[in-house]
């Protein structure tokens, strides 16, 4: 295996970090947490397949 840089790592934590807030409180709440309530969460539609692509290559990026 190879060592991820720290900006890789830094990423990949802030993304889970996020993805577990989401599944408690929601999205828009977790959104709201990550940004300090800096940026204004506005929600957008992405086919499944784009959505699958994306978690495929965070995971694969991860290992």
């Amino acid at each position: 295996m190879f060592q991820l840089k720290e900006y890789q790592q830094k990423t990949l934590d802030e993304l889970e970090e996020y993805l577990k807030q989401a599944r408690l409180f929601g999205a828009k709440i977790a959104f709201a947490k990550l940004t300090n309530n800096k940026s204004e969460y506005k929600a957008i539609k992405i086919s499944e397949e784009i959505l699958h692509n994306i978690v495929f290559y965070a995971i694969l990026s991860y290992y």
